[in-house]
């Protein structure tokens, strides 16, 4: 049996990762300010969304993430977080629902999107008409800062301000490129209380523009023939033993059809988001910094891929085991 490689974001790239650390201090000459939609309790924030209405009849959709470059500057950070990708969420909520973070909540927080410091980001600027097409987009690093907000804050911004007609309109034009023409969706429903209608349809359009975001990027490395990694997702499908619709999500680095179903966004464990937003994350940067597909180790990234796809179909089992060492350190 082959030894595997060694799971390690350093070994990725045949340059150890120099030139993401040398462009993540080059600082960005453009600030740019957007909202970032999440719970009340939220300290990190990773992604913001601001939508414009161009005269034509077009959207312009700007996502701005959290500029997975800065991370490097923390290489026991980051092999912390290789050790830890099967770190999940209790199933109930609760005082002790986080049971393992990623990553150090300081560090996280340090270079997260903040309303009080501008820090990088990656900025994609996506173009699309009503019918669901995108005409145009370009990638660049930004400063940002971020208006942070509920998003039962947000909801209520969509439904009553003028400019939340725009909103709701580049949202059904995304969820049209996708396959969705549900557009009643991004109305309040009859007699549904105006709090659960603000934050189900600012989850609605938060998700259509984040997988906006990541489908262009994912289209783009296809195209170019870029190392990546891409999320494919089932449709639900009955339990055959308790007949409760559930989905399955895997990785590949394998090119697909990006394609989300079922809402456009299927919950995952918060480690493996996060472990695969920083992995896709440096790829961008590597790649606006000039890198080469070349010089990217397929064989670290498939190692990745794995130990992924490993911790997720097993989240089940890598839960108890968690619980059990919380209940032991009690």
């Amino acid at each position: 049996m082959a030894e595997k490689l060694p799971v390690q974001l350093s070994s990725l790239f045949a340059d150890g990762g120099e030139l993401i650390r040398k462009a993540s201090l080059v600082e960005p000459k453009e600030e740019v300010h957007t909202l970032a939609m999440d719970n009340p309790f939220v300290e990190v924030r990773e992604d913001s969304f601001q939508v414009k209405a161009l005269k034509d009849d077009t959207f312009e959709v700007h996502g701005v993430f959290v500029d997975g470059a800065q991370i490097w500057r923390h290489p026991q950070a980051l092999i912390d977080a290789e050790n830890n990708v099967t770190s999940i969420y209790a199933l109930e909520p609760g005082p002790t629902r986080l049971l393992r973070g990623l990553f150090d909540r300081q560090l996280a927080v340090k270079y997260g999107l903040r309303q009080d410091v501008a820090n990088h980001g990656i900025r994609t600027r996506i173009k699309t008409n009503p019918e669901g097409e995108i005409l145009d987009y370009q990638t660049d690093i930004v400063k940002v800062r971020v208006n942070a907000m509920t998003h039962r804050q947000c909801g209520k911004l969509i439904l009553s301000r003028t400019h939340g007609r725009v909103v709701r309109d580049a949202t059904a034009s995304v969820m049209q490129h996708f396959g969705f023409e549900h557009e009643y969706q991004l109305e309040k429903y009859e007699g549904e209380p105006s709090a659960l209608a603000y934050e189900r349809i600012s989850l609605l359009a938060q998700n259509a523009f984040a997988n906006l975001v990541n489908a262009t990027f994912a289209q783009e490395a296809q195209q170019e023939r870029r190392p990546w990694i891409y999320k494919a997702t089932h449709p639900k499908t009955p339990d055959p033993i308790s007949g409760i619709p559930t989905s399955r999500s895997f990785y590949t680095d394998k090119p697909i059809h990006h394609m989300h179903v079922d809402g456009l966004y299927c919950k995952i464990s918060p480690a493996f988001r996060e472990f695969v937003a920083l992995t896709t994350q440096s790829l961008a940067r590597f790649y606006l910094a000039g890198g080469s597909p070349d010089d990217v180790n397929q064989e670290v990234l498939r190692s990745l891929v794995e130990k992924i796809n490993t911790g997720y179909s097993e989240v089940t089992e890598v839960q108890a085991n968690l619980e059990q060492e919380r209940l032991l350190a009690a």
